[in-house]
């Protein structure tokens, strides 16, 4: 009987996952190399997937595809323009996720030093955006890796991704850009909280049992 109750939990619980169409050991962004261009070209659609916003402050703004790539041929380069401090520019994807789990970025960058850039996460409800989450970084002359995380609030289906440059003026690289299931992401009920790793394809790690306050490790759910 308690083996059918541990099954049936996890049964509920990759539902959820599956439902959620959520990819757990894979890029959720689509062409994250920026190496796919649009097959409408202009000032805002030029990347497939990544259309450029510009601020109210920032229509002399520039943005393109630039062979100075960290790998491959293209990389994303944003140009901030003019005298304003306050001029912004951004791109980024509309992603389904599922609520509570912790999602981990990465990707290369590089720009005018001292340059500023936020990775902006903004959940939805609908059609209502909530609080963003920014998080900022400084970009530097040469190549360099960046990467956090960030936790999908409860409730939370869809989230935007966003590469968010602001500030002086200003030029900004972005190569190689990742985002998945975190490595110590968990799903949780009432009952069960199942542990998932996404570097061996969204395996199940471990499961507690919350009413008996017992951790069952991955040997014993093959």
């Amino acid at each position: 009987m308690k083996k059918n109750k541990h099954i049936n939990c996890l049964i509920f619980l990759i539902t959820i996952m599956l439902t959620a169409n959520f990819v757990v050991g894979g890029n959720l962004l689509k062409n994250g190399g920026f190496e796919i261009k649009s097959a409408k070209t202009g000032k805002s659609l030029f990347c497939q997937d990544w259309p450029v916003t510009f601020g109210s402050r920032a229509k002399q703004c520039t943005a393109e595809l630039s062979s100075d790539a960290y790998k491959g041929q293209h990389s994303l380069k944003l140009n901030l323009i003019g005298s304003k401090k306050d001029i912004d520019v951004w791109t980024g994807q509309k992603i389904k996720v599922t609520p509570g789990t912790k999602l981990g970025f990465k990707l290369y960058v590089k720009g005018t030093k001292g340059g500023r850039f936020y990775i902006q996460f903004m959940p939805m409800v609908g059609k209502k955006y909530l609080k963003s989450t920014y998080i900022p970084y400084s970009l530097s002359p040469k190549w360099a890796e960046i990467s956090g995380s960030y936790v999908v609030p409860k409730n939370i289906n869809y989230v935007r991704c966003l590469i968010h440059m602001v500030g002086r003026p200003a030029e900004g690289y972005f190569d190689e850009f990742e985002l998945s299931l975190a490595a110590d992401s968990v799903l949780s009920n009432k009952r069960i909280a199942l542990t998932i790793n996404p570097l061996v394809g969204g395996c199940i790690d471990s499961f507690v049992d919350k009413k008996i306050n017992k951790t069952h490790k991955s040997n014993l759910i093959k």
